[in-house]
């Protein structure tokens, strides 16, 4: 299993599209088998030289690190959600996540920060809430 506090900073502080990142997501929150993560990994680079065949045909990970819908529909039911922009901060976009109505900032609430992107600091948000054990 892939490091999560090491995901969190890569969201954090990486850029654009990270479709290896992505990948690493996937397989850190479970909706990649391992092995399904090296297929995908080993594809990208040797393209259809892989062999078996089979392998190249992978299903790709979700675009989580430029999509908001994709990354929302990370959020479990029954969680709050909420995004704040400050645009005199070098983190302009802040993302929260709390797993229950009664819950306070530091107790059961997450937050995440990006500078130029909203889908990543929530994404970033999700990442902290599971590395907690929520």
């Amino acid at each position: 299993m892939t490091d999560l506090t090491d995901l969190i900073a890569r969201v954090e502080n990486g850029e654009g599209a990270d479709r290896g990142l992505d990948a690493d997501i996937e397989l850190a929150l479970g909706n990649w088998t391992p092995e399904h993560h090296e297929a995908w990994h080993r594809y990208q680079e040797c393209g259809e030289a892989v062999d078996p065949p089979m392998m190249c045909v992978p299903v790709d990970p979700q675009w989580l690190t430029t999509s908001l819908d994709a990354v929302m529909a990370l959020v479990p039911e029954g969680w709050g959600h909420r995004f704040s922009r400050y645009p005199e901060l070098t983190q302009k976009h802040h993302a929260d996540v709390w797993t229950h109505e009664d819950a306070e900032p530091g107790d059961d609430w997450f937050r995440g920060r990006h500078k130029t992107s909203p889908a990543r600091a929530l994404l970033a948000a999700i990442l902290r809430a599971k590395e907690a054990g929520q």
